[in-house]
């Protein structure tokens, strides 16, 4: 449930920012400066969609990753990683003595 309220939390922002972003130049002009290709920021940049729709875009979601999110420190809801891993034996030798000469 975290899960899919962050995705749209986060498909929100990104719609919020493309409505930031008024006009086609501008648009485009953001999305080619955040890595995306030429191409694919002028078609996302030209589109009739509405922001809702255009915020699942790749071209936006390669300008506007979870990343740039993160970096203005929007906390997660839900917690990737382990805070606590579990505590296993590593094997530290190999079997057959030391670099495998026998004694």
């Amino acid at each position: 449930m975290l899960r899919q309220l962050e995705q749209w939390l986060r498909r929100r922002l990104r719609a919020v920012q493309w409505v930031h972003w008024k006009h086609g130049s501008r648009r485009y002009a953001e999305l080619h400066k955040r890595g995306v290709w030429a191409e694919w920021a002028a078609k996302a940049a030209s589109s009739a969609h509405g922001p809702w729709r255009l915020s699942h875009a790749k071209a936006v979601k390669i300008a506007l990753p979870d990343a740039f999110f993160d970096s203005l420190g929007l906390p997660r809801l839900v917690v990737t990683e382990r805070l606590n891993p579990p505590n296993r034996r590593m094997r530290t030798r190999m079997s057959g003595g030391v670099a495998g000469v026998r004694g």
